[in-house]
């Protein structure tokens, strides 16, 4: 399925924090069955991976995120109206733990996740953790109160740094292009251009047209990022997104 995640790193609170569910097995999978195990922040049980329900977390943060970004998008680019589209049917939350082995800890994390559609929107995936993570940063100490904190998750500081690194490029009706960085590029087979796209926009060019837009994405935007800053709308409200689409009109479809 593919996709990406925003995870909030922390710890279960003793006597708030309902149920843990073991992960289910296939059998357990396919019929429904699971076992539950009670849990406190002091003695987590040792499982492989662990899952609480989530009750009504997801739908909190879930309006809480909507808020932030109708609030910051008071004139949401072309690029931008068409993630929120993705985003209202994308994510869903779970509260789970890493495997606790030999009597170590399980870290839990509050885990938002973003769909990849099959692997047809990864770039849409990993704008919307960007965001994700820009919205709880601006906005941790209401989360924490209104949302984790009743709920019985403890959040800490810890962060996941390859969110941090992540850079965007509006294009118009097409939504957003991902800057790579150069290991990304050498990671990615038969990747030359330092864009992509989602696949599902990559679908829609013929072969030469895709060679062709990637490349005048490379020469007219690739030092842009020179600077090591996004260009999204969250972190570049002042950029000209409606120049970057006439510059790229013959490919917006």
């Amino acid at each position: 399925m593919g996709g990406c995640a925003f995870l909030i790193h922390g710890s279960l609170i003793a006597g708030v924090a309902p149920c843990a569910l073991d992960r289910p097995s296939l059998f357990g999978r396919l019929f429904g069955k699971s076992t539950r195990t009670h849990v406190t922040a002091e003695n987590v049980p040792a499982q492989a991976t662990q899952e609480i329900p989530v009750g009504d977390l997801g739908k909190k943060l879930r309006n809480s995120f909507r808020k932030f970004l109708k609030n910051r998008f008071r004139e949401p680019w072309a690029a931008t109206k068409t993630i929120f589209s993705y985003i209202d049917m994308s994510h869903n939350t779970y509260v789970r733990a890493d495997g606790a082995n030999n009597g170590q800890s399980a870290k839990w994390y509050v885990q938002i996740n973003f769909t990849g559609c099959s692997g047809m929107a990864e770039v849409s995936a990993e704008l919307a953790s960007h965001w994700a993570s820009i919205w709880f940063a601006e906005q941790r100490d209401g989360i924490i109160r209104e949302s984790l904190a009743p709920f019985g998750f403890e959040a800490n500081s810890e962060k996941d740094k390859w969110i941090e690194d992540l850079r965007f490029l509006p294009i118009g009706n097409l939504g957003y292009a991902q800057f790579l960085s150069p290991a990304k590029v050498a990671d990615l087979k038969n990747q030359t251009s330092r864009f992509e796209i989602d696949c599902s926009i990559r679908e829609t060019f013929s072969e030469s047209e895709l060679e062709s837009f990637l490349g005048d994405l490379d020469s007219k935007y690739a030092t842009l990022f020179n600077d090591g800053k996004c260009r999204c709308q969250l972190c570049s409200p002042d950029l000209d997104d409606e120049q970057i689409a006439r510059s790229l009109s013959k490919y917006l479809r």
